[in-house]
């Protein structure tokens, strides 16, 4: 995890065609699959969410104060400064970046993924964390995004809102569905 602004724009330029004549789903569980009369979690939302967790994990560890009031408003500021100098939107903008490189030999299978992760506060003073992630195939083509948003409130992150994204379609997962991260969540930011 590296305190860098990045642009994600050429990315979302990569995917802007996975808007039309879509289906959005909003979905209030994530057990949607069976097997033998027994439901489990789809493995590919359960890894997205987890390794979207996971990069906050990794920021919290590089950068202990990330989410201190201080440094927030510090790296916004910086952030709003970059948009408006660059022209860009500050959807596309992040203030913390990494990426991870994947040893695959199968040909169109997920290379790279790449990871940013934006701390604003809203207009009520919460803290919202944004982390977006792309999985890209070794020809640097989007395969899918990621995106997980959180609400830092009275001391707490608390889920607020995942959704995944590919060129089938746009999935919506709410607060309640993603319940089960709560645990690995509170085990993240105890220290804070």
């Amino acid at each position: 995890m590296i305190a860098r602004i990045t642009n994600f724009a050429s990315k979302e330029n990569q995917i802007i065609d996975w808007d039309n004549d879509l289906y959005l789903i909003a979905s209030n569980n994530l057990i949607n699959c069976e097997e033998n009369g027994e439901k489990y979690y789809s493995d590919c939302y359960k890894e997205a969410l987890e390794g979207l967790l996971e990069q906050l994990n990794l920021l919290l560890q590089k950068y202990p104060d990330a989410l201190n009031e201080e440094i927030v408003l510090k790296k916004a500021s910086a952030l709003m400064k970059y948009v408006k100098r660059k022209g860009f939107t500050l959807n596309n903008c992040y203030s913390y970046f990494n990426e991870e490189k994947r040893k695959i030999d199968v040909p169109c299978d997920i290379k790279k993924r790449a990871y940013g992760i934006r701390t604003l506060y809203d207009r009520w003073d919460n803290l919202l964390v944004n982390i977006t992630g792309y999985d890209l195939t070794a020809s640097g083509i989007i395969y899918n995004k990621n995106q997980l948003n959180l609400k830092y409130m009275y001391g707490r992150l608390t889920n607020f809102k995942m959704v995944h994204k590919n060129c089938c379609g746009s999935y919506v997962f709410d607060e309640e569905t993603l319940t089960y991260l709560e645990p690995k969540i509170k085990n993240l930011t105890r220290h804070l």
